[in-house]
């Protein structure tokens, strides 16, 4: 698993974190018309997730995510994407 996290992302994902009380980033990894899309909030770390940090940051993962998500990115801008954060898959 490779993710990539640009530098305001990071920011944004560290920020979002100390406002919440939640302890944790889940991706969740939605399938929809044949392609997967993520959402991305904060959240607790249920019985069965899986748990991994990049850049310091907590993840968690449900099983299903955790095998679709391979190598993605996440970038933040407020200004053009909803909720400020933007994930894709990035191929080798």
């Amino acid at each position: 698993m490779n993710i990539k996290i640009e530098e305001n992302a990071k920011k944004a994902l560290l920020e979002l974190l100390g406002e919440s009380k939640d302890e944790y980033i889940r991706i969740k990894a939605m399938l929809a018309c044949g392609s997967s899309y993520y959402e991305l909030y904060t959240d607790f770390k249920r019985e069965d997730d899986t748990e991994e940090k990049f850049l310091s940051i907590p993840f968690v993962f449900d099983k299903y995510t955790y095998k679709a998500v391979k190598d993605i990115e996440i970038k933040y801008d407020k200004e053009i994407y909803n909720n400020g954060f933007y994930i894709k898959d990035i191929k080798k």
